[in-house]
């Protein structure tokens, strides 16, 4: 993560959240970063399994199934 620019760090951990789910983890482990962006990266995955949930709920509501 450290090799990229910054606005691509900001897109990877906010926006598709994969530096969120490779890196976070080990970087909090040892130290590399604070409680604040711990926080925050909580919060986004928070916000985005909400998201996810509303769209799946919605989806499935539309289903019919081909063989029905």
């Amino acid at each position: 993560m450290a090799i990229y620019p910054a606005w691509v760090r900001r897109v990877g951990t906010f926006v598709i959240p994969l530096f969120l789910i490779t890196n976070f983890g080990p970087m909090f482990l040892l130290g590399q970063i604070n409680w604040l962006h711990a926080g925050l990266a909580l919060i986004a995955s928070l916000l985005l399994f909400a998201a996810v949930r509303l769209l799946w709920k919605q989806a499935v509501k539309g289903y019919s199934s081909a063989s029905s």
